[in-house]
């Protein structure tokens, strides 16, 4: 007989909430970090390709100085975890080896017998019957 058995993995779920095993989290961090240069190198890139065409008559040092002076935050709202654990059901089993057999009967027959022996009542008498009155008398009264 096989135990049934649950396996849940949560890892990614626990990485979602920001718990992370050490080399999850360094590669995570590594993952940022390189989206982050790439956002970086191609926003720099295009501000050069801006400033490269001066003779189109854009401003461009004023212009990206006027879109790098103000923050813009994005707000994002959501649930987390956004993806549910992994869950795995092994049911386990159950083997069973039939081996046809037969039946097989050691009876030998038995008589039946008894010892009676009739009883005897014997009645006797012990006590002669009578009854006795007495009378008591008080005289405080």
């Amino acid at each position: 007989r096989e135990e049934p058995r649950i396996e849940i993995e949560m890892s990614h779920v626990r990485g979602e909430l920001g718990f992370r095993d050490p080399l999850p989290f360094f590669r995570h961090c590594a993952s940022l970090g390189w989206q982050e240069a790439v956002a970086g190198t191609k926003q720099k890139a295009r501000e050069g390709d801006r400033m490269a065409r001066y003779y189109t008559g854009e401003k461009a040092i004023a212009a990206i100085a006027r879109e790098n002076s103000v923050d813009s935050a994005e707000v994002n709202l959501a649930l987390w975890p956004t993806r549910p654990p992994v869950i795995k059901v092994d049911t386990g089993g159950l083997k069973i080896d039939v081996q046809p057999g037969g039946t097989g009967i050691d009876y030998a027959p038995a008589r039946v017998g008894g010892d009676f022996t009739w009883g005897k009542v014997q009645v006797y008498l012990r006590q002669k019957p009578g009854i006795e009155i007495r009378a008591v008398f008080d005289a405080r009264v």
